[in-house]
């Protein structure tokens, strides 16, 4: 397994938000968070997707709601308006200035390591983490990153890691992924082509130092089974749910939610 899969993550969403200059399009935030834009010109496949977290936490005006991995703001487009006070959180620095641009105005956005959240002990409502814990490579991380929500979540809170691939089920989420592509590709036509990459001249070379490699910006999805978080859950004391992502996704059936409740 690669030892360097949290910076090249990193680097992946840094690249791809410095592309953004002004306020970002649909297509824009699909870019940074590595999604196929074609399947999301569907505007109602993103509001169920929303209504179906809204509703898996109970979500309402009077919640302080936080989001972890929120990249450029993809969901805080659709979650912000819904909630009192929206906090998004995320590593790589430059898809949160992105986000900033969408002028949301009940919306804070900043940089923060999900490990180690420089936020006070119970001071949210409702957190969410969706479609990031794809990015982790090690379940160690995902637990240090689920008690980090814990932490943060108020007694009586509820929080929710979304979109979870099942282990049992990856070459099924593999042969859908490819029919997908094949599907998008008849309806839309091929993907956008890339965008041209920023040439920046690394720190170590401006100093005239010399390194054998360098980190390359790319991402995996891994994939977990619901047993790992049921134990977790347990563990912490969490009232624990195993709940289906909403019907219309392409991977329904291939990925799962996890819902936590904080006693009061």
């Amino acid at each position: 397994m690669r030892t360097d899969w949290k910076e090249a993550a990193r680097l992946f969403f840094s690249d791809r938000a410095e592309h953004v200059v002004e306020a970002p399009s649909l297509e824009d935030l699909c870019w940074i968070a590595g999604r196929d834009p074609r399947l999301w010109r569907d505007s109602s496949l993103f509001e169920e997707m929303i209504e179906s977290i809204l509703s898996q936490l109970e979500v309402s005006k009077a919640h302080r709601l936080l989001e972890v991995g929120c990249a450029g703001g993809f969901l805080a487009r659709g979650l912000a308006p819904r909630c009192r006070e929206y906090v998004g959180v995320d590593v790589a620095a430059p898809t949160l200035e992105v986000a900033r641009r969408l002028g949301l105005p009940n919306a804070t956005f900043l940089c923060e390591d999900a490990t180690a959240l420089r936020l006070s002990d119970a001071s949210f409502d409702r957190v969410v983490s969706y479609d990031v814990f794809t990015n982790f490579a090690d379940f160690a991380v995902a637990e240090a990153v689920v008690r980090e929500i814990w932490r943060v979540l108020r007694p009586g809170g509820r929080a929710m890691v979304g979109s979870i691939p099942d282990v049992e089920k990856t070459q099924e989420a593999a042969a859908r992924a490819a029919a997908l592509g094949e599907e998008l590709t008849k309806l839309y036509g091929p993907l956008p082509p890339a965008r041209a990459r920023i040439v920046r001249v690394p720190f170590w070379r401006r100093l005239g130092g010399r390194v054998s490699s360098r980190v390359e910006p790319q991402i995996s999805c891994y994939a977990f089974s619901a047993s790992q978080f049921e134990k977790l859950g347990a563990f912490l004391g969490a009232a624990t749910r195993i709940l289906p992502i909403h019907p219309r996704n392409p991977y329904f059936g291939c990925r799962f939610n996890v819902v936590y409740e904080k006693p009061s």
